[in-house]
């Protein structure tokens, strides 16, 4: 299983997340992985809907609470 964070992009670099995520995905199916895990920040609605259009769906919920 591969894990991918999911990274601030400058809207200068449109269109390069898909291809940045193709290249991923390859990479962890060189390795034999079967399955991707992406970590996505809750207020960072626009990437959550890139990796939806990437074909990832909701899996589970991570909780956080500061101290």
């Amino acid at each position: 299983q591969g894990d991918w964070s999911s990274d601030v992009c400058s809207s200068d670099l449109k269109g390069i997340g898909a291809k940045l995520m193709e290249a991923a995905e390859k990479y962890f199916h060189s390795k034999d992985c079967d399955a991707v895990n992406v970590e996505v920040f809750v207020p960072n609605e626009r990437a959550h809907e890139f990796y939806k259009k990437c074909g990832y769906e909701d899996r589970s919920v991570y909780l956080f609470k500061s101290l």
